[in-house]
């Protein structure tokens, strides 16, 4: 009727009255006798439900299958459903959604199952191992009843051998670990193992830090506090350690060490490695570098150093680097060479007046051999605000800060009238038996030459005893100043 209403509506009207009698093709459907079907021709809606119900026993197997007449036969022996049908009958039931046919309750286009037939249509549904998805899927275009999604879920999850080979949940998001306040508060740990050599890997949760320590021999509780001994002398103690459920972490002695310490130690879940994430993030980073390397025939120390340098120097996400972090300051490294320097800026506070020395100045320099305390030189080059290039008078050269020097005016006579050298006369006297010098007492005197006009009189000088002795000249390394 609806159809035949939205069609006419496309037309106009013009209302105009009719007798009764004029109605004559009105009065036929009121007035015309009711005529028997033929047998063989039935409602479209019977017979989709006769197919559904045909497919319903086609699917079933040898021992659970359900023919019509068994279907008819358990819903009238059912009590709740027996009672919907002689609601349905006698029309009390006015939900459109309810409708009988042949003794077989329809809900919608679905076979309403009656109570004793729903284990069998559950196992039915289930004969391949269909997951709870699937099997709803099946459900809703054939039978109903109440709960029958519940029956599906209960009748997957306890099926043992869907159970057995079932997947794995999905993975729990990362556990955020709460956030270091400074350097080295929160370390994870863990041992890394190449070509049978073990590496102990340290891994700082703020900077991201590696340390690596190499042994030779297999790892044990003792060398590994060793090993964490020597890094607490650099970097101080940590609050909490983060280990894996390994004996050697979890031995009395490791744990009397940790105690001792006042460290909090932090296990995670057995053969779970992702808790202590960052330690194994540091061993795969040292352990791939080493794979990458193994063509270089070098000591395996020698490349945790080159990995280490590399390692802590590179900026992490573009922003500062581990050693940065650390130190508090940008190192050195190889590549900061490849830049021009820049000159230091001069401090603009006031620098107070010191003396100086200019080129060619007699100085007096402070001489640290020998009985001589001072020695005599001449100023012959400046090195920077206060140390100088000194040529003392017996031409050797030395390098001496401005402390160490004085002005002077004597002038630069010869070296070897001013200054003796040690265990050498100034005079050689003539060599004299010891008969003549017992007879004469006073020949150790240098005796005066006959005065002259050309040679005035020089005073008596007394000479020692000298040994005979040779003696090496000493080298002095005070000389070598570049």
């Amino acid at each position: 009727m609806l159809r035949y209403a939205v069609y006419l509506s496309q037309f106009e009207y013009n209302i105009v009255h009719r007798s009764a009698k004029l109605h004559e093709h009105v009065d036929y459907l009121s007035r015309a006798p009711i005529e028997c079907y033929p047998v063989n021709v039935i409602d479209e809606c019977t017979f989709l439900q006769d197919q559904l119900i045909d497919n319903i026993s086609l699917i079933s197997t040898v021992e659970n299958a359900i023919s019509r007449d068994q279907l008819q036969n358990e819903t009238k022996n059912d009590p709740e459903l027996s009672k919907l049908i002689q609601e349905l009958q006698s029309g009390s039931n006015k939900d459109s959604e309810y409708s009988l046919n042949d003794g077989i309750i329809f809900y919608k286009n679905r076979i309403m199952i009656p109570k004793s037939l729903q284990s069998k249509i559950l196992s039915e549904l289930h004969g391949v191992h269909s997951g709870i998805v699937k099997m709803k899927q099946v459900a809703r275009n054939y039978v109903f009843w109440r709960n029958i999604n519940n029956d599906i879920e209960q009748i997957v999850k306890s099926c043992k051998d869907c159970a057995d080979i079932a997947k794995n949940p999905p993975k729990a998001p990362i556990h955020q670990w709460e956030n270091a306040t400074r350097p080295f508060q929160r370390i994870h740990i863990d041992y890394a193992e190449y070509k049978n050599q073990h590496i102990f890997i340290i891994f700082d949760a703020k900077t991201k830090w590696i340390e690596a320590y190499y042994s030779k021999t297999y790892p044990n509780s003792k060398k590994t506090i060793d090993f964490l001994r020597e890094f607490f002398s650099r970097f101080g103690l940590c609050e909490n350690l983060v280990s894996d459920n390994a004996a050697i972490f979890k031995s009395s002695e490791f744990m009397s060490f940790t105690k001792a310490n006042g460290i909090r130690q932090i296990f995670s879940a057995p053969n779970h490695p992702a808790t202590n994430g960052l330690a194994e993030r540091g061993v795969q980073i040292i352990k791939h570098k080493l794979k990458k390397m193994s063509n270089i025939n070098v000591p395996v120390k020698e490349k945790l150093v080159s990995i280490l340098s590399n390692y802590r120097y590179a900026p992490i996400n573009g922003q500062e680097s581990p050693a940065e972090l650390v130190l508090g300051y940008k190192p050195i490294t190889w590549f900061e060479t490849l830049k021009p320097r820049v000159a230091p800026k001069v401090s603009s506070k006031p620098i107070l007046k010191i003396r100086e020395f200019n080129v060619g100045e007699r100085v007096q320099s402070r001489n640290y051999y020998g009985s001589a305390q001072w020695q005599y030189g001449t100023i012959i080059q400046r090195i920077g605000k206060l140390h100088y290039i000194v040529k003392l008078d017996n031409n050797r050269e030395i390098k001496r800060h401005i402390d160490q020097l004085r002005k002077t005016s004597v002038k630069k006579v010869a070296f070897e009238d001013t200054i003796p050298i040690v265990g050498r006369s100034t005079h050689r006297q003539p060599e004299q038996t010891s008969d003549t010098a017992a007879e004469n007492p006073a020949a150790t005197q240098i005796q005066p030459e006959s005065a002259t006009a050309e040679h005035p009189t020089r005073p008596t000088v007394v000479v020692p005893r000298q040994s005979t002795r040779q003696h090496r000249p000493n080298v002095r390394s005070d000389y070598v100043y570049y």
